[in-house]
């Protein structure tokens, strides 16, 4: 264990090369624009930042902020909690020094924590989080937290849930209140920088929980261009984020006016659905590739035979599922719960499948709904490949899963709950409130899908698989970056050779477009 903390910490060889290599980087002139990035300690983002910052702010004044300000504290005996806490601090702060070596490689020179312990921050925080707390009087109250006239209720609600590591939210736990009290350090320390700093753009790599998505709306509140650069496939090199859609990801609404004003329509509806079937293969499609573990779509034994008329594929119960669009419930657990009751009194001959990409902590829990709940659950390593091939299996339940796209395309009735790629297809609508969701699932039967919508499901997925960057991010594209591995290691040197021969190639046009 002390051995794999001291190897986070410590340069490893192909570190100690991106180190040593000349980059190229001139000379800085003095400039008035600023410029912040989030500083991930992530190979990938570490990259895409020096391709921006060489193609668009090489002569910016930089400013880098690390997002670790809520850190994992699981539930335990308090002197345990407290230790924790203490070592994660210390730990945490050592990782950031060795970062920070990292992207002062890049040009990002300056480095603002955003979290001021002086004395007035101190006090104000707390008075304004036990102001907030007398307000909340169940779960729902959480989501509807406001500051400075930000909505960020939905934040801490999945910073909660993601760091307590807990399904669900207890709005006594000390811990809630510390993410509260956190939250205002933050906030008060990021009005007190911009008094002084006029920032012209914010890169972020999320948008989820507090650690990403505050810095987020935040400066969106306060007229700050605000850039992601989502690390996966499925997404765009970078995205503008608004304040009517502040998450890192793309619009799906836009994708089908989009896409109809292409060229050679039916040529691109072909070639996408020749990159989806992929899926279904051990290649697998762009769409999925990130994912550590992937759904099995190996066909089974004979015996592998499900007689069920409905599935409902669970998520991680401890991914972030506000940022995911879940808006009549405030949890997985909760909705889970809400769809067990309603299959047990209708006696509906439905089954649940837990998640293939579940964390560590999502399957205990799944453990513990096996002996919690008597209804009839199944492996996450079952193939869903069988699941489809059931005469008897008609509907598949999900609330945004990749697998709702899956279920369109082999005409099996997908039901969803919020904004996914298939739902601009309006295959139903997206229900409102917990009733009209009961009726959704009740009246499957009625939900018809037709080659119509499968050829616009084609449509979406093309774009999907394709950029529309709210930036240029020629060096990215060039270098393929997506393509990157985190866990691979070399590729930090592979990719930022890439990136350094293609900028030395290309530098007087890149120099004539900084802004």
């Amino acid at each position: 264990m002390i051995s794999k903390y001291f190897n986070h910490l410590s340069f490893n060889t192909y570190e100690k090369k991106f180190l040593r290599k000349k980059n190229s980087f001139k000379k800085k002139s003095p400039s008035k624009k600023k410029i912040l990035f989030q500083c991930p300690m992530s190979y990938h983002f570490l990259l895409a930042s020096k391709s921006l910052i060489l193609e668009e702010h090489d002569q910016s004044k930089i400013y880098g902020t690390f997002p670790n300000i809520i850190k994992p504290l699981k539930k335990g005996n308090i002197f345990y909690q407290i230790l924790h806490f203490i070592f994660n601090e210390i730990f945490f702060s050592l990782l950031r020094l060795k970062w920070k070596r990292l992207y002062k490689k890049i040009h990002i020179t300056h480095f603002k924590s955003f979290i001021n312990y002086n004395f007035k921050n101190i006090y104000c925080s707390y008075a304004q989080t036990l102001t907030v707390m007398k307000k909340i009087k169940n779960k729902d109250d959480v989501n509807k937290i406001k500051i400075k006239r930000i909505n960020i209720g939905d934040l801490i609600y999945d910073t909660y849930i993601r760091y307590r590591g807990i399904p669900t939210i207890d709005i006594n736990d000390f811990f809630l209140k510390y993410i509260l009290f956190r939250t205002f350090l933050l906030i008060f320390s990021l009005e007190k920088f911009l008094l002084t700093n006029k920032i012209k753009r914010y890169y972020t790599s999320y948008s989820s929980y507090i650690n990403h998505g505050l810095l987020v709306r935040f400066f969106l509140s306060r007229g700050i261009k605000v850039i992601s650069l989502p690390r996966h496939y499925g997404n765009n090199y970078a995205n503008k984020l608004t304040k009517n859609n502040p998450y890192a990801r793309k619009n799906y609404n836009e994708l089908l006016s989009k896409f109809n004003k292409y060229q050679n329509k039916e040529k691109k509806i072909r070639l996408a659905k020749k990159k989806f079937i992929q899926r279904f293969t051990k290649k697998g499609d762009k769409l999925t590739e990130y994912l550590t573990y992937k759904a099995n779509y190996i066909k089974g034994k004979k015996n592998n035979i499900i007689n069920y008329n409905g599935i409902v594929f669970l998520h991680d119960f401890y991914d972030a599922p506000h940022e995911g669009g879940l808006q009549i419930f405030s949890d997985y657990f909760e909705w889970f719960d809400f769809l067990y009751n309603l299959i047990k009194k209708n006696n509906l001959n439905f089954a649940f499948k837990f998640h293939p990409n579940s964390k560590p902590e999502s399957l205990r829990f799944n453990d513990f709904l096996i002996n919690n709940y008597k209804c009839k659950f199944i492996n996450q390593n079952f193939s869903n490949f069988d699941i489809f091939k059931s005469k008897n299996f008609k509907v598949g339940i999900s609330a945004k899963g990749s697998v709702l796209q899956e279920l369109l395309f082999l005409k099996k009735t997908p039901i969803y709950l919020a904004e996914n790629m298939i739902s601009p297809l309006n295959i139903h609508k997206i229900p409102k409130n917990k009733n009209e969701y009961a009726s959704l699932i009740l009246n499957y039967k009625k939900i018809k899908v037709n080659n119509y919508h499968i050829k616009n499901f084609m449509k979406l997925y093309y774009m999907a698989i394709t950029d529309q960057s709210y930036l240029k991010c020629e060096i990215a594209k060039k270098v393929n970056l997506k393509d990157m591995s985190d866990r691979n290691l070399k590729d930090l040197l592979t990719y930022n050779n890439k990136i350094d021969l293609y900028y030395n190639m290309n530098k007087k046009l890149f120099e004539n477009k900084q802004i």
